[in-house]
């Protein structure tokens, strides 16, 4: 009996103690959950505080082995890593976690989340390869999982990131990106994530987009916004809305984007300022493009006040360039002068006196190194002569020693061999001095053609610097022209001085075109029918004061190119077709399509190319230069820069002509 009741006694000692370990762990669960909730509170206000509460909640539930609370810390601080971007802080954290979780089973569904933030912080580093990686251990172990919602997170990740790397690299990654999107869809949908969802279809628009496919990436793009109007889901219809502008612009429907950009401003979603004052720049040129200039004021007053208070020096002479432009086109000549002053006012004339002091430091380089080549260039031809009559020597000598060996014997041959042995010498050093003279006459012609393109550099942003004041005199004489006050010999002063700031504008113009390069060149989908019809609108005024007609023949073409270069192009051609034709003939552009390449070629019944200036007609200042059928004016610039442009497109522009029957011109471009 005894003994029944101490048996008694130890198994209510022991339940007793039971009860307090749940009791004690049950308590620390619950103090695990309201640290999380009162982290994920302070996510928005107080992101470090926040920080603080998912590390300690962490830690607690990794000694707790409390799976739950290890998942949702982690994805709380994966959160906040987005927000804040403080990789290293970050990075630590989850490569622990990543040992912690690795060791226990039961944190396995941890892992997925882990693996995933780490891909984000090495590819906010940069190091693709370490983030591509850890994109495939996340995606790995999620899909052996029975369930894991990050799934459709880590699928769409590793899409955007092998987006960078197509768009950047140039890199054909487009199965993989595919493939990755579709089964995040798929995976979207089962767990009803319909943020990833809305981003997985902004992603594909993306794709398509950047593979020229704009049809393709419209219907995306509008099903994104579609799914994020029904779900409400603002940061996904910001970024369909953003992508949707630029798509529409590059299909060439400024309207379409200019809705788009409106509804994104008007979204209220959290924006950096200075993303926001870019939105309204881009939304004040839409307006101007589209020759709303009310409007395009209105926006570029808005955004240059900003730029102002933010002091960002970019966005102020961008606005400053656009209202100067905008109320010149608008006639309001003493508002455009105000603002071309402010223009100049605010870029640093010390960099002119610089650029001038540079280019006059760059020309007596080049001239001195000119001379020094043409020296090295001398001096080679006389040591060349010099050589050429040393082996003469040595071969009428060999002869000579050959006759006096037969005859005098071992002594005479002796002789030989030394003479012989001398020569040899001789030969030597000359090669040497040659060789030497090589290296320096190579060393002055890289100097040479250093200083031709530093040269060429610095002329560029002298023209680029010289266009504001030059626009403030063509401005300013325009101005006081329509005075009705002045005598008809102040009037004809100030046209000539009009006149010749058009003719400056232009040159300005045509020399900052000089040396297009192919590696310079950002190219985009280009709609040629489109680009044609713009350059024939364009210059249909100047066709009409000649009582000339042009005809345009053309089929819808996109082609791979920088628009505003082949603009230039095209536009030149037809300019050149006007100039050098009769009043009330006719000008013919026609756009041919082939199976590697297109071809678009103006046609004029002008006064042709003679056959003397045929083999100088492209090159740079060339002589062969002509005044129009009505005297305008050429600077022999044009088709040496078209020529370039042409070449850096990889294409080639050449002409068939007879004299006194008219000229065409073709410029075929690769597909």
């Amino acid at each position: 009996m005894k003994a029944l009741k101490i048996i008694l006694f130890l198994i209510f000692v022991t339940e007793s103690v039971h009860a307090q370990v749940i009791d004690s762990f049950s308590i620390g669960i619950l103090h695990i959950r309201d640290t999380i909730t009162l982290a994920t509170k302070l996510e928005k206000t107080n992101p470090q505080q926040a920080f603080t509460y998912f590390q300690n909640a962490l830690y607690a539930s990794e000694k707790m082995n409390f799976s739950n609370g290890v998942d949702t810390s982690l994805r709380g601080l994966s959160n906040l890593y987005i927000k804040t971007r403080n990789g290293e802080l970050y990075l630590q954290i989850f490569q622990q976690a990543a040992i912690v979780c690795s060791r226990s089973g039961q944190f396995r569904t941890a892992l997925p989340i882990i693996y995933g933030a780490l891909a984000a912080i090495y590819s906010t580093k940069g190091e693709y390869e370490q983030a591509t990686s850890y994109y495939y251990n996340a995606i790995n172990i999620g899909e052996s999982l029975p369930l894991c919602i990050d799934l459709p997170s880590n699928y769409n990740n590793i899409s955007t990131l092998f987006l960078t790397l197509q768009d950047s690299k140039k890199i054909n990654l487009t199965k993989k990106i595919l493939y990755y999107l579709d089964k995040g869809e798929k995976s979207a949908i089962q767990y009803r994530n319909y943020y990833i969802l809305g981003n997985i279809l902004v992603n594909k628009g993306n794709l398509y987009l950047i593979d020229s496919n704009i049809k393709q990436s419209l219907v995306y793009y509008n099903q994104a916004l579609i799914l994020a109007e029904k779900e409400k889901l603002p940061n996904v219809a910001d970024a369909a809305l953003n992508n949707l502008a630029n798509a529409y612009l590059m299909a060439n429907e400024p309207q379409e984007a200019l809705a788009c950009i409106i509804k994104d401003i008007g979204l209220n979603v959290q924006k950096d300022p200075v993303v926001q004052n870019g939105e309204i720049s881009t939304l004040a040129s839409i307006y101007y493009k589209l020759k709303n200039y009310k409007k395009a004021e209105y926006y570029f007053l808005q955004s240059l006040k900003t730029a102002q208070q933010l002091n960002i020096s970019r966005d102020i002479i961008f606005s400053y360039q656009y209202l100067s432009d905008i109320y010149s086109e608008t006639g309001n000549y003493k508002r455009a002068y105000e603002y071309g002053k402010k223009l100049i006012t605010l870029k640093d004339s010390v960099e002119i006196k610089n650029s001038m002091r540079m280019i006059s430091q760059l020309e007596l380089k080049y001239r001195t190194a000119e001379k020094d080549a043409k020296l090295i260039q001398s001096q080679l031809m006389i040591t060349k002569n010099q050589l050429t009559i040393t082996k003469q020597e040595n071969q009428i000598k060999g002869k000579n020693i050959w006759i006096l060996g037969i005859s005098a014997g071992a002594f005479i041959l002796i002789i030989f061999f030394i003479s012989l042995y001398k020569n040899n010498q001789n030969n030597r050093k000359i090669n040497r001095v040659i060789t030497e003279q090589n290296t320096q006459l190579k060393n002055a012609l890289v100097a040479l053609e250093q200083s031709q393109e530093e040269n060429t550099k610095m002329m560029k942003i002298v023209a680029h610097d010289l266009r504001s004041p030059v626009g403030a005199m063509y401005s300013l004489a325009t101005l006081m022209l329509e005075a009705q006050e002045r005598s008809d010999e102040d009037k004809e002063m100030l046209d000539l001085i009009k006149t010749a700031g058009e003719s400056s504008i232009e040159l300005i113009s045509q020399l900052l075109q000089v040396n297009t390069r192919m590696e310079e060149l950002v190219k985009e989908p280009v709609d040629l029918l489109k680009l044609l019809h713009y350059c024939v609108d364009l210059l249909r005024f100047k066709a009409d004061e000649k009582g000339q007609r042009i005809d345009l023949q053309a089929i819808p073409l996109i082609v791979s190119a920088n628009r505003e270069k082949l603009w230039r192009v095209v536009s030149n051609l037809i300019a050149n077709a006007i100039k050098f034709s009769p009043n009330n003939s006719t000008i013919s552009v026609q756009l041919i399509e082939k199976p590697e390449n297109v071809v678009i070629s103006v046609k004029d019944h002008g006064i042709g190319i003679p056959e003397k200036m045929r083999d100088k007609i492209f090159d740079m200042f060339t002589e062969a230069k002509r005044s129009g059928t009505s005297g305008e004016q050429s600077f022999g610039l044009g088709l040496a820069i078209s020529k370039q442009i042409v070449e850096a497109h990889g294409g080639r522009i050449w002409f068939e002509s007879k004299t006194g029957d008219g000229t065409t011109f073709y410029v075929e471009l690769p597909v």
